[in-house]
């Protein structure tokens, strides 16, 4: 991940089977402890998606 990502920011999951939206729920680091928010680059988190967006781009969506 680059950018800053926390509990309840909306994403866009952009994905050659179409794009969806999600509201973040769950945030983990990569030993799977619950965390409320990823500050940046450089760093490596798991968000629950499921396989049908293996290899997918994130986006967080920013409030306007």
């Amino acid at each position: 991940m680059k950018n800053r990502f926390e509990k309840g920011d909306m994403l866009e999951i952009i994905h050659p089977s179409g794009n969806q939206m999600m509201r973040l729920d769950t945030l983990t680091n990569m030993d799977g402890v619950p965390i409320e928010a990823a500050p940046g680059s450089p760093l490596h988190v798991r968000i629950p998606l499921g396989a049908q967006h293996e290899k997918a781009l994130i986006a967080r969506m920013l409030a306007v």
